[in-house]
């Protein structure tokens, strides 16, 4: 019944229950959340449908594979989209609709971004298709809006997602359905006539729980790198993870990801390897984690030259107050050196 209000019982026992009228049965179950919601009518159909982009995972720069946009299980028929921001030429918006997860969009300066779609005829949305690019997880979209226009100009915010987590694998499909549900508040005012002390209660453990999810974020970090990469002879360097730093350069500019990659513009100029001693430019190259001193790291394999070799990169850590690079160069052709200032290499 469209304008009704609806209460949702979320329990650890993994039940649902949507109630109108009374608290919902089902004892057993321990409420992890209840919040009121506002069913609301499901959108009109729109000619132009824009994806707003709030977030990535870290980075300032935005890129995906495909976007595709669908009614139930139908695919809508996209005509042009267009984008908020400047893109390198083999790279443009128009790649997230050629049906081929190769090529890519790819947007600079990101803060926020749009992605705005023109369809063959007007239709409902009820699903989006997003494909990953395929390189640098960070510039993966994690937070975003879809909003409904009729002519390109005015548009109705329509749908959030706040949290759209990717793996750190490329090409990765997910699908997301768009729920037509608002929250009408999560903390309403105590003379509200809809809150109950249950609620109050669940709420209460519900921050409990994110808590204790908090703590448990730091042990599986703890893990991650014990298993995964040598973060540094204490883990210092952990602290580098997921972060990206930028350095503009007359019309280059260089993006370093520390344990992802390096980049000018579009081009890879290295993705990480491994790390090296300080000496390494003499040849002197470290073959077992006791070895370096966690002072240069190696990103090979980047993308090809004109002659076929690929490019890479040495980072060199220095101490620092502050982190940022401070320099980039081109030793030799495709080889570059990159400086880079932090206190973690105050050790």
């Amino acid at each position: 019944t469209w304008g009704r209000r609806v209460q949702v019982w979320v329990g650890v026992c993994g039940v649902v229950q949507f109630v109108f009228e009374n608290q919902p049965n089902g004892e057993e179950c321990l409420p992890l959340w209840v919040d009121d919601l506002a069913i609301v009518q499901p959108p009109d159909e729109f000619s132009y449908y824009r994806i707003h982009f709030t977030a990535t995972r870290g980075a300032s720069v935005i890129q995906l594979a495909e976007v595709e946009l669908f009614d139930e299980e139908t695919e809508l028929v996209i005509h042009t989209v267009t984008a908020s921001g400047d893109s390198p030429e083999h790279e443009s918006p128009a790649n997230v609709i050629d049906k081929n997860p190769r090529t890519k969009w790819l947007q600079f300066s990101f803060g926020p971004a749009n992605l705005t779609f023109q369809l063959h005829a007007p239709s409902r949305l009820s699903a989006v298709q997003l494909t990953t690019a395929d390189d640098n997880p960070d510039r993966d979209p994690l937070a975003w809006s879809v909003h409904g226009g009729h002519d390109g100009d005015h548009f109705e915010p329509l749908y959030s997602v706040d949290k759209h987590h990717t793996p750190a694998e490329r090409h990765h499909v997910s699908l997301v359905t768009l729920q037509a549900l608002h929250l009408v508040s999560d903390t309403p005012p105590d003379d509200t006539p809809h809150v109950r002390p249950e609620a109050a209660a669940a709420r209460q453990r519900r921050d409990s729980l994110k808590t204790e999810l908090g703590a448990g974020s730091e042990a599986l970090k703890t893990q991650e790198a014990a298993a995964g990469l040598d973060y540094g002879r204490s883990g210092e360097f952990f602290a580098l993870r997921g972060k990206c730093f930028e350095l503009q350069q007359l019309d280059y500019k260089y993006s370093f990801c520390p344990f992802a990659d390096v980049s000018q513009n579009a081009v890879t100029l290295g993705r990480f390897t491994k790390w090296e001693r300080a000496d390494a430019a003499y040849g002197a190259w470290a073959k077992s984690a006791d070895e370096h001193d966690y002072s240069m790291q190696l990103y090979g394999n980047g993308a090809a030259c004109f002659s076929g070799v690929q490019r890479s990169t040495t980072v060199a850590f220095h101490c620092g107050t502050e982190q940022r690079i401070v320099s980039i160069d081109e030793p030799s052709m495709c080889v570059y050196a990159l400086g880079f200032e932090t206190p973690l290499a105050c050790v």
